[in-house]
């Protein structure tokens, strides 16, 4: 119940203070408590588009990059879609595969072609 109320606090500093509640709801994606990992989910989607940038930082950092990919897969729009190819070529098999997911989402939410042609896409 803690980690739910800890969640809570975190999505209300993040309104008031991103810097701080967005890695709060971040670092709140690996807890034990699976109520707390969605909640955080649903609040940083909840906090949508205007924090793509701070989650593409974070990412970048190595802070749970795969879960804020896949939150970005739900709020960024087609502009961050270089952006997210540079991870979809990572050693790391898991954040590969959350990148290339986030770029299907993206381009289905968007009317743009999905991954089954993104290599190709780049390469033309």
């Amino acid at each position: 119940m803690l980690r739910i109320i800890g969640v809570l606090l975190s999505y209300l500093v993040a309104q008031i203070v991103p810097s701080v509640g967005v890695g709060w709801l971040v670092d709140a994606m690996d807890s034990p408590n699976e109520d707390a990992r969605t909640m955080a989910y649903m609040a940083l989607v909840k906090l949508g588009s205007k924090q793509t940038h701070r989650l593409l930082l974070l990412a970048k950092s190595g802070r749970q990059t795969a879960r804020v990919l896949h939150v970005l897969g739900d709020v960024a729009s087609v502009d961050l879609l270089e952006e997210l190819r540079a991870f979809a070529e990572s050693e790391c098999e898991e954040v590969a595969i959350a990148a290339k997911q986030s770029i299907d989402s993206i381009r289905e939410r968007s009317g743009v072609a999905t991954s089954e042609n993104w290599t190709e896409d780049q390469d033309n």
